[in-house]
């Protein structure tokens, strides 16, 4: 940890994430070992966990204030891997592959739009959010807040580690971020997140299961499960067998599946971690997360995507599958295979070989596209005709302008991954990048992100496609909120950004991301919105107690 004093008074803590010892030298030598592991690893067990119960009421919890003007700053730096670079190389742009104007319609009108939590003295914010039946959650790094469905707020805002207050250990007394919340559908449950200090005695990741449906007055049951290293960018997913969880842990990808079950039901709780080495600077990898009242069929393993850029991972451009078959009961049974490599046209994941390469009005600093690594989240859904998995990553699309690489798989039910369909998202002259990517119960998809130029303040838009639209198209995006200031001191943009379906409907999405409503170094702001495609055939979702009924409505 590094304290730097900034003009004007500000002080800016830096937090810097390092990457492990022993990374490997060159791009090569990291590929050479992807192919020789072939992800088959000795599984490692954490645990058992007994969970803290938690009753109290969180309208109860203590608030958080704004960031006060002049006050302290913490930056937090990306954990990235030890490796050598090769010579920055101008890749050949496929343009077949690039969505450049857009002479279709435009995205529907957001018909709920308001703010989300503001500046809290962290950047980036790391912005995420789900929704469920009646309750919509936001965190950003170190705070969460309760809404209602029209912005009323229920609960919070109040600090991540207040939900552990009184427990003891890492997850009560630090508040360290990279938050994820989750609406696990299949039980009516809400799933929140963080890890707990990196660089200490242990290294945690904080994980809290509602009691009931009700995230306010339901009372949670908290559980502080020690990691054998840091997990960095901790992303989750909600599978029938388990909570499944990417981490960046510098030279290698961290797979985790934690006992849903018994999560579930309040008893103690194991973990069970792999791992494959990472490629070059892919050291990430996300875990599907089912969307839709489908489950996959039984005893489908949950499916990790990450891409390959051939200039750093070697072969072609490609999309990655790797498969998480978990066994609790026997957890020597649990394996982690792959890769299965899906071709996808060229693209140039490489930003800015300094990785920023956001321009910004009114300013000279640049931020940060996070262009390694896949983006939030991986889509899962069942129609059981077909299965979907989608994806979404930020590349170069020339000049150092970011665009959005969006991809949707599918299968026949137990089949091989193919590639359906694939695009990056390029209209004009600005770059986008941050998405987010979901596909309601009709099989639109929309796609969520960040938008900046040196002519346009960042702002939040999105876009969408009908099921019925020719592949490969998106429609004229449409805004949530038009920025009006740059972040003029730091290049730590949000890592993620989050869309959602609501599971009322299994129509509606729900978006949150950051922006800038005036320019200044960390006064960053969120918004939260929704949107629907009016040819989506809506489901009304009747939950009684923790069990769901659903019927088509006919809209």
């Amino acid at each position: 940890m590094k304290a730097v004093l900034k003009p004007a008074g500000l002080t800016v803590v830096v937090l810097f994430a390092l990457a492990s010892a022993g990374a490997s030298g060159t791009v090569e030598a990291g590929v050479e070992a992807v192919q020789q592991e072939g992800g088959s690893q000795e599984p490692l067990v954490l645990g058992p966990v007994t969970p803290h119960v938690m009753n109290a009421d969180l309208r109860t919890m203590p608030p958080v204030g704004a960031l006060l003007r002049g006050g302290p700053v913490r930056v937090v730096e990306r954990r990235r891997p030890d490796v050598t670079l090769p010579d920055r190389i101008a890749e050949q742009i496929d343009e077949s592959g690039i969505q450049r104007g857009v002479p279709g319609p435009v995205a529907p009108l957001a018909i709920i739009n308001f703010a989300g939590k503001g500046a809290t003295g962290y950047v980036p914010p790391d912005t995420i959010g789900d929704v469920g039946p009646n309750h919509y959650i936001q965190m950003v790094n170190t705070v969460f807040t309760i809404y209602d469905k029209t912005g009323a707020v229920l609960a919070g805002p109040s600090n991540i580690n207040s939900l552990w207050a009184g427990f003891g250990g890492p997850c009560q007394t630090e508040n360290a971020g990279d938050p994820v919340v989750l609406y696990d559908r299949l039980a009516n449950r809400w799933v929140m997140s963080q890890f707990g200090a990196w660089g200490g005695a242990t290294e945690n990741e904080c994980i809290a299961i509602s009691q009931t449906g009700d995230p306010v007055s339901g009372g949670w049951n908290l559980y502080d499960f020690t990691t054998p290293v840091f997990p960095d960018y901790p992303k989750l997913g909600v599978w029938p067998d388990a909570y499944y969880m990417g981490a960046n842990q510098g030279t290698n990808v961290g797979a985790y599946a934690f006992d849903r079950n018994r999560m579930l039901a309040g008893l103690s709780a194991t973990a069970i971690v792999m791992s494959t080495p990472a490629v070059s600077l892919h050291s990430m990898m996300v875990p599907s997360d089912l969307d839709g009242g489908m489950p996959p069929p039984v005893g489908t393993p949950n499916f990790y995507q990450r891409f390959i850029d051939n200039v750093l991972g070697g072969g072609s451009d490609r999309i990655e599958i790797w498969e998480f078959h978990v066994d609790f009961a026997t957890p020597a049974n649990s394996t982690f295979t792959g890769p299965t490599s899906l071709g996808t046209a060229s693209f140039d994941s490489l930003c800015g070989w300094s990785f920023d390469c956001i321009v910004q009005p009114d300013t000279s600093q640049k931020v940060d596209a996070i262009t390694e690594w896949p983006m939030w989240r991986g889509a899962y859904r069942n129609f059981r005709s077909h299965e979907t998995l989608l994806g979404n990553h930020a590349v170069n699309v020339g000049g150092d302008q970011a665009g959005i690489r969006w991809y949707e798989l599918r299968r026949n039910p137990g089949g091989a991954w193919t590639l359906y369909q694939e695009s990056t998202f390029a209209p004009d002259a600005s770059s986008r990048w941050m998405g987010s990517i979901a596909m309601d119960g009709s099989g639109n998809i929309a796609l969520g992100y960040s938008v900046s130029s040196a002519s346009v303040y960042p702002s939040i838009r999105y876009t969408a496609r009908l099921a019925s639209d020719p592949l490969n198209q998106m429609m004229n995006e449409q805004s949530l909120v038009v920025g009006g200031g740059s972040q003029t001191l730091f290049n730590r943009w949000g890592d993620y950004s989050s869309l959602n379906i609501d599971p009322r409907d299994d129509c509606t999405f729900w978006y949150t991301n950051e922006y800038y409503a005036t320019s200044s170094p960390a006064g960053w702001a969120t918004r939260i919105g929704a949107f629907r495609l009016p040819s989506c055939k809506a489901r009304e979702m009747i939950f009684i107690a923790d069990e769901e009924e659903s019927r088509e409505d006919g809209r």
